[in-house]
């Protein structure tokens, strides 16, 4: 198995580490519906409190939306991880800690936006759940290695990463379109996807600079 920079016995303690987290604060979750109150702290809104942007990736609207981002979360870190070339090679060379980075910073930046964009609209709607990050890590992943072949599991549906790519944006675009008809923030992921591909094309410069400053902060946070 290729390294990811770190042993393989704390890739797995890490990424436990994050799916607690989001265990924990789904008593939140309940917390926030029970006293609506409350959402403005916990979910990202246009009156948002200046934490939110990261409590909102760790809150979740149900206990299908926490499994289902979970699941997510944990295929494409271990499971991608691995997966065989050339795949797996997106993720070869990448830290815990740039990972860990691309993670929250794509899940915060997005919900920053969402935000935004509610304040913009005058609408008091909310945004929680992790998968806008998630969201930025299969843009990476897939905007890293453009022609790998992937498929679609139980099927015999193949396609290359960068085909994968403009499914996605033109699925989410949309449903951003129909966004009356459901509750998926599809304006979040979008928002997570462009980061990902800025991340892949750019971003990666940003943690090279800043990787120790990150690293240790981190190490700090995250014991």
């Amino acid at each position: 198995m290729a390294s990811l920079g770190v042993s393989d016995s704390l890739i797995n303690r890490r990424v436990i580490q994050f799916i607690a987290l989001n265990c924990v604060c789904f008593n939140a979750t309940i917390l926030m519906l029970v006293r609506p109150r409350f959402v403005p702290w916990l979910s990202c809104s246009s009156v948002s409190a200046s934490f939110s942007p990261f409590t909102s990736m760790l809150v979740h609207g149900s206990l299908l939306h926490l499994v289902g981002n979970m699941l997510g979360l944990y295929a494409l870190t271990i499971g991608w991880h691995n997966m065989g070339p050339p795949a797996r090679g997106s993720l070869s060379g990448v830290s815990y800690h740039q990972l860990t980075f691309l993670l929250l910073s794509a899940g915060m930046v997005s919900a920053v936006l969402c935000s935004a964009r509610y304040l913009i609209k005058g609408s008091r709607a909310n945004s929680v759940g992790f998968s806008n990050a998630l969201y930025a890590l299969l843009l990476f992943e897939l905007a890293t290695v453009p022609d790998a072949h992937i498929g679609i599991v139980f099927t015999d549906i193949h396609f290359t990463a960068q085909q994968a790519v403009y499914g996605i944006v033109g699925i989410e675009l949309i449903l951003l379109l129909f966004a009356r008809f459901h509750r998926i923030d599809s304006f979040g992921h979008l928002m997570g996807t462009l980061y990902g591909w800025w991340y892949a094309r750019v971003g990666k410069e940003v943690w090279t600079d800043f990787r120790d400053a990150i690293a240790d902060e981190l190490d700090r946070v995250l014991l």
